[in-house]
């Protein structure tokens, strides 16, 4: 399976002299294309330094990360890697981060007008294809608050996919659900996986999640560890 994402050695610290904190270390791993990658681990472990990193929200102290065989990310402009996360990722945090007062669908419209895509009635085609992936087509006209959060999830993972990226990014996506909403929520993933040809990276401590994932890497105090 070829990777989509490869990162080498990657370090990341803070703070300098006593004060540094090695938050990631000298961490290699592969990232699979078209499959969901899980970076597990407890508070503390790195997990979402080292999402930070692939994701080009921060950059590692040391290392290279490369994107589709070629591509090093660390080595890009600050606006390269804001039009890398435009245009060929997109990431979904904890929190939905919606815009209350705006129904599902114009919350997804609004996301493409942010990533640059033209013509409204591109933007709507968009829109509409994407709830209805993620089972939301009959809810498109509801604002955030008439939903559960599991629709309110989908409805952040519709305005990630929009834009038709490769790769999406998600930091504890679930961890707010409750099980049985979870397992719903990562069947959507699932599905975009199959269906669209996505690749998922998203880091947990939820135990359940491992069984649904098809690469699992664990980290502790910064590393990657066997288990």
């Amino acid at each position: 399976m070829a990777a989509i994402l490869e990162a080498k050695d990657l370090c990341r610290q803070f703070g300098t002299g006593k004060n540094v904190v090695r938050a990631v270390k000298n961490v290699s791993i592969a990232i699979p294309a078209g499959q969901l990658t899980v970076l597990r681990g407890p508070s503390g472990s790195g997990k979402t330094t080292l999402l930070n990193m692939l994701s080009t929200l921060d950059l590692p102290t040391s290392g290279a990360i490369l994107y589709d065989g070629k591509t090093d990310l660390t080595a890009l402009s600050l606006r390269q890697r804001d039009a890398f996360r435009r245009r060929e990722s997109a990431i979904i945090f904890q929190a939905v981060a919606l815009m209350g007062e705006m129904t599902a669908y114009e919350n997804v419209e609004f996301g493409l007008r942010i990533a640059g895509v033209r013509g409204g009635r591109e933007r709507r085609k968009r829109a509409e294809e994407s709830l209805t992936l993620v089972g939301l087509g009959k809810r498109m006209s509801h604002i955030p608050s008439e939903l559960s959060g599991g629709e309110q999830q989908r409805i952040a993972i519709a305005r990630a996919i929009a834009h038709r990226p490769k790769v999406i990014f998600a930091d504890e996506p679930t961890a707010e659900l409750d099980s049985g909403t979870a397992l719903q929520v990562m069947k959507v993933f699932k599905d975009l996986i199959r269906g669209e040809n996505l690749s998922v990276v998203m880091t947990t401590h939820d135990p359940n999640m491992m069984e649904i994932a098809d690469t699992v890497y664990t980290l502790r105090d910064g590393e990657i560890v066997e288990e």
